[in-house]
């Protein structure tokens, strides 16, 4: 009992240091660039696209309050090919390419104690306007978009430590206070015609904090 109360503390101890820059500056603007693996909840979509996974990419800006809570707006972008399964009829079709855009508005609180973290915890949610369009050999193009809403949690480890000299570089040159590398979890929901098209997002990217 007393070793994992001692393993509790380190870990608290050691997510709340501080790596202290000469620099004692608030960040008001994140920049997050991403890519992701996204899984879908579709079932059957592995037996129209050869599988249910597919690479996504991504990016996001945010506004800061108080320190712990950005609100911001992000987008992301991913494509699958096969022989599809039309989204308007459920029928399998000829060869088809599938896109998706979903457009977020989120808010995201941060586990923070110091400005100079090197441990973040995360997690918040959001509604995202979820746009797509299947091109399909002999059809018309389906196009459309549909509310829809998602969580995400994570974690995010400061950079800043490893190279202190790029670091101050990147202040006295951009005005980039922390940077991040971040890993995180996203779950999405966004159905038409009883069709899901949201998914499971494992993500991993870097998120620079700005004055």
């Amino acid at each position: 009992m007393n070793k994992i109360k001692l393993t509790l503390l380190f870990l608290c101890a050691f997510i709340m240091q501080p790596c202290f820059s000469e620099e004692d500056v608030s960040p008001n603007w994140t920049l997050e660039l991403y890519g992701s693996i996204f899984e879908t909840e579709d079932d059957d979509w592995d037996i129209y696209y050869g599988g249910n996974r597919r690479p996504e990419v991504g990016g996001s800006m945010a506004y800061r309050f108080l320190s712990v809570l950005d609100i911001g707006v992000s987008w992301n972008y991913s494509r699958d090919s096969g022989s599809a399964r039309l989204l308007s009829t459920g029928q399998k079709s000829g060869s088809s390419t599938y896109h998706s855009y979903p457009l977020d508005i989120f808010a995201v609180l941060h586990l923070r104690f110091s400005e100079r973290q090197w441990i973040v915890p995360y997690g918040g949610g959001g509604y995202t306007r979820f746009g797509y369009k299947q091109t399909t050999e002999g059809q018309e193009n389906i196009r459309g978009s549909i509310d829809g809403y998602f969580w995400r949690a994570g974690i995010q480890f400061l950079l800043d430590p490893l190279d202190p000299s790029a670091a101050k570089t990147m202040f006295t040159n951009y005005g980039a206070i922390n940077s991040y590398l971040i890993f995180d979890f996203k779950k999405s929901t966004a159905e038409v015609n009883d069709t899901d098209l949201g998914g499971i997002h494992y993500r991993t990217g870097i998120l620079i904090e700005f004055q």
